[in-house]
């Protein structure tokens, strides 16, 4: 090697040592720029308001009548009244 490539060499070593964590985070700063500029791009691009059109409208009669029958776990009516089997003991009461 020629002096002066070695002294050209040493100059950039010199200053890769001295700066390489400046030119680190800018790079890496600079690819999560790019990766979220590239990421909004893909997601405004994508038309989320499209429904389809063959939506089920309709709703099956036996499951609306029971939703009807229900009733709230604090009112008096038929069927208030817990029965447990006669072989097995409630773990909840003390």
């Amino acid at each position: 090697m020629t002096p002066s490539v070695y002294m050209a060499l040493s100059k950039v070593r010199l200053f890769l040592r001295r700066h390489h964590p400046v030119i680190f985070i800018s790079v890496l700063g600079i690819v999560l720029a790019l990766a979220l500029l590239m990421l909004y791009g893909v997601l405004s691009a994508t038309d989320i308001s499209v429904t389809p059109n063959n939506t089920i409208s309709t709703f099956d009669t036996d499951t609306e009548n029971k939703i009807k029958n229900l009733r709230a776990s604090d009112s008096t009516g038929s069927g208030a009244t817990i029965t447990l089997p006669s072989n097995r003991t409630n773990p909840f009461v003390e």
